[in-house]
């Protein structure tokens, strides 16, 4: 299982455009916290609360052409029948292969919030 370090989440993301988009709306605002860096990732959080999207990288390379190709590494959940739960996110981050490093600070800050 990969070890990351949750570096930003944002919420009320629009789910109806593609992770690019998102991706590129959320670099544009003043809460972007910078590049990812390697085993750090960002979380997508939908308006409904309802849809969850991990960015874990941005991966660069140059094809046999000699352009530079970026990949997104994402993994995005549906929840059914229900919402997000800030203090599942650790089990939603194993679910998906991830094991989430220096986390209960993020618990600690949710809970006084």
């Amino acid at each position: 299982m990969q070890k990351v370090k949750l570096k930003a989440i944002e919420f009320d993301v629009d789910f109806r455009k593609n992770e690019v988009t998102n991706y590129n709306a959320f670099a544009k605002s003043k809460k972007f916290p910078g590049e990812l860096k390697p085993n750090e990732a960002f979380l997508f959080i939908s308006k409904s609360g309802n849809q969850l999207m991990w960015v874990l990288n941005v991966i660069e390379f140059d094809n046999e052409r000699g352009r530079t190709i970026e990949i997104f590494d994402t993994r995005r959940w549906r929840i059914l029948r229900s919402t997000w739960d800030p203090y599942m996110l650790q089990n939603y981050a194993n679910e998906v292969g991830i094991h989430l490093v220096g986390f209960r600070r993020f618990e600690e800050v949710y809970s006084k919030r």
